[in-house]
């Protein structure tokens, strides 16, 4: 109880003395484009949060049977294979009585809310083959209570597939969702496809599937089959993989027997997997993995470290519905620093014992570089709990924050201990405003040098810096003054302000900052997390100075002579371009594709994108007539034969009766 007090005292001391923090920003360095797919989610939350991608998966999922959409529970429920994930979870009703009525429902209601799917594909060797309850340990697989799963079919597919066999295929399942929707190249087409969910659990998640714990070699040859067999009908996709649990998974794969034999020098799981998917994929002529898949559930505890006190008796773990004290509100706040802060040592086993896999983000990207570059990194659950009160919201906030920043290509929240403030944490970001406010697609350099009690992120849209995003969550129990200077190429005129925090998860308008130049004072309100929105009239001059994260030794820097400003008129059924952009940008030598991703307002009938080199000389003109849903893929021909250097566009919009807009100029990078 003395140390308890003593830490309250301490950090209370903190926030009182650190009373004001200093935020740097720095518009024209720094800029990476924010994936659109970091803004994920496994389950709906409260809506209007403009989710971005939605993921099919979980443990009923290892279990799936896309031929007559039954799945079994596994330890979570008395191992019972029922029609539950399809018509109680999902309420798909009469599509459950449909093969691969399911995933087609799903990728159609993903479609419908504007987000692309994750489908997670089954990988442990068998799926429910009925649903009359309850499988007992004697039904183990291989029994008449399970279907087999074979990667690849060697003879054609059929619709409806065949149910008398028993046999259900992988590449049979994608095939159905390819004829339902087109491959991955087209804007309706499904883009991921996960190899299963959590393998390293698969033994005790799904012991009457998988009985023994997954070898450290097996999983990389039921990975490989798998992604060829998906690469096979859609060369098109993303595979993400292996889905690991959380650390302990990316460490050992809970240590099975062939651990020892297979480690060799490798330091963890992660550098292993990463290396014997390279060579799979350099040997099959083509990526097997596109995406390292992690789930992290934060295992910080209450109260700060050191002294480590997690295995203490009474300390609760910040992702469990009941850590509600306000030792663990300070470290749920705190959490999301173990992502990327080498400074920050969390209450944890894995901060004392595994010090060195801290931070993160960092540790894993590293592992790419060296065993598997090119390869993105995704969260598809991740967690820190708290989401009725002001530290889920804020833990949320910067867990976002930190992805846009750190250059995560995707993530799905999992809703534990869920609650409206995470949905609010969502919304601060893509639609702040109860209008669709959305926060920039473009990271630029911003820094707090108090990043206990405040961190801060900003972002502008493409290369236009004339409207500046810029998030500030205040940490401290006591109101912090931040004072905000800003480095651009233009000089901020207005600005407004909307935010949540404290009792309520609701987001306001509050009282916009005074500017003075470029740089303003504010008071944040403790516990809360503020969304500032700074324009310029001015058109902004272009001074691109983009990163690529893939390639870190690598940076482009350049400053264009030639400027251009179109002319933006609105033609009569109120056209309006909300944001557009080339994504990736950097382009990388490492990039299969890209895209051209759009939110507008209005009815269009085609959009041409016109690329001019430096000098502004057109070299390229693309028209988009089909599928006008928000992202449209750029033939490969069109960008991958670009050389190195910056590259401006401009999309003109044409709507039924022949009207135009166009957009503002942008640009984006080539980087081979």
């Amino acid at each position: 109880m003395i140390k308890k007090i003593i830490f309250f005292i301490s950090f209370f001391m903190t926030c009182f003395l650190l009373s004001a923090a200093n935020i740097t920003i720095n518009t024209t360095t720094g800029r990476q484009s924010i994936s659109p797919y970091i803004y994920g989610t496994n389950q709906l939350m409260e809506g209007g949060e403009n989710t971005t991608l939605y993921r099919l998966g979980g443990n009923r999922l290892t279990g799936y049977n896309w031929e007559n959409n039954y799945s079994n529970a596994g330890s979570d429920w008395y191992h019972t294979s029922d029609t539950w994930l399809c018509s109680s979870n999902y309420g798909y009703g009469a599509d459950c009585n449909q093969p691969g009525g399911l995933i087609r429902r799903f990728h159609q209601e993903s479609l419908n809310a504007g987000m692309q799917s994750i489908i997670t594909v089954p990988m442990a060797g068998y799926v429910a083959a009925d649903q009359a309850g309850t499988v007992t340990v004697a039904q183990t697989a291989p029994s008449s209570r399970w279907k087999q799963v074979v990667p690849k079919k060697t003879s054609p597919f059929v619709y409806p597939p065949d149910l008398t066999d028993n046999y259900v295929y992988v590449d049979e399942e994608v095939n159905y969702l390819v004829s339902q929707f087109g491959n991955a190249s087209t804007s309706t087409g499904v883009k991921f496809y996960a190899l299963d969910n959590e393998p390293a659990l698969w033994d005790s998640t799904h012991p009457r599937i998988h009985p023994t714990p997954c070898g450290a070699a097996e999983l990389i040859n039921r990975s490989t089959a798998t992604a060829k067999a998906i690469k096979d009908v859609d060369p098109y996709c993303e595979i993400f993989g292996p889905v690991f649990f959380g650390f302990w998974a990316m460490n050992d794969l809970q240590n099975p027997s062939d651990w020892s034999t297979e480690k060799g020098s490798y330091q963890w799981y992660v550098d292993y997997y990463l290396a014997k998917m390279k060579q799979a994929s350099d040997a099959d002529g083509r990526r097997l993995l596109d995406v390292l898949d992690l789930h992290w559930y934060s295992e910080a505890r209450e109260g700060q470290a050191p002294p480590f006190t997690y295995s203490t008796p009474g300390v609760c773990r910040i992702t469990e519905d009941t850590c509600t004290s306000s030792a663990a509100q300070i470290a749920r706040m705190q959490a999301p620093r173990t992502l990327w802060d080498s400074t920050y040592t969390e209450n944890s086993p894995i901060a004392q014992w595994y010090s060195w896999a801290l931070p993160i983000i960092p540790k894993v990207q590293n592992s790419i570089n060296t065993y598997y570059p090119g390869t993105k990194i995704a969260f598809t659950e991740f967690a820190h709990g708290g989401g009725n009160d002001y530290s889920g919201g804020i833990s949320m906030a910067d867990t976002l924050g930190i992805f846009g920043k750190y250059g995560i290509y995707a993530a799905t929240m999992w809703k534990t201990a869920y609650g409206p403030f995470h949905s609010a944490a969502y919304k601060i970001y893509r639609n702040y405003n109860g209008a669709n406010g959305k926060y920039g697609n473009t990271k630029v350099y911003c820094e707090s040098n108090d990043i206990a009690n405040i961190t801060s992120y900003a972002s502008i849209n493409g290369s236009d810096e004339s409207e500046l995003h810029i998030i500030v969550i205040n940490k401290a129990g006591t109101n912090q003054t931040a004072n905000v200077n800003i480095t651009s190429g233009v000089t901020y005129t207005s600005a407004e302000c909307w935010g949540f925090g404290g009792a309520s998860y609701n987001i306001t308008s509050r009282t916009a900052p005074t500017l003075a130049g470029n740089s303003f004072s504010y008071s944040v309100p403790a516990y809360s997390v503020l969304h500032f929105v700074l324009k310029s009239n001015v058109t902004p001059t272009i001074t691109p100075v983009v990163s690529a994260s893939n390639t870190p030794t690598r940076t482009v820097t350049q400053t264009p002579t030639i400027f251009f400003t179109p002319t933006l008129t609105h033609p009569t059924n109120e056209l309006k371009i909300n944001e557009i952009y080339i994504y990736p940008n950097p382009f990388l030598k490492n990039s299969d594709r890209a895209f051209l991703y759009y939110d507008i307002e209005g009815q269009i009938k085609s959009i041409k994108l016109k690329i001019y080199t430096i000098s502004f000389r057109e070299i390229q003109q693309i028209e988009f007539t089909q599928n006008l849903t928000g992202i449209s893929e750029i033939p490969d021909d069109k960008i991958k034969n670009l050389a190195n250097g910056i590259y401006f566009f401009i999309c003109v919009l044409k709507d039924k009766d022949g009207n135009e807009l166009k957009s503002r100029i942008a640009h984006f990078i080539v980087v081979k």
